[in-house]
């Protein structure tokens, strides 16, 4: 089943490469201290955009994948 019945408010979305960036939409422009934003319309029109990140993210993002259940197979099919 898929989140189409979560409001995009309720959501958090992680965007994760070598560094990541958590980025969150709301109604009405919040400012949190550490956090950038609110920004007006800048992912989705008339939502504002908070966003957040991690310089050094590729670990956690290793860690994610070698730990899924399908790592092991996946890995023996690239050798």
């Amino acid at each position: 089943e898929g989140c189409e019945d979560i409001p995009l408010t309720a959501r958090l979305a992680l965007i994760a490469g070598t560094s990541a960036c958590h980025m969150a939409s709301s109604h009405t422009a919040v400012f949190v201290p550490g956090v950038w934003g609110p920004y007006a319309s800048a992912m989705v029109p008339g939502f504002f955009l908070n966003e957040g990140g991690q310089s050094a993210a590729g670990s956690g993002l290793e860690y994610i994948i070698q730990t899924h259940a399908g790592y092991p197979a996946l890995l023996a099919a690239a050798q």
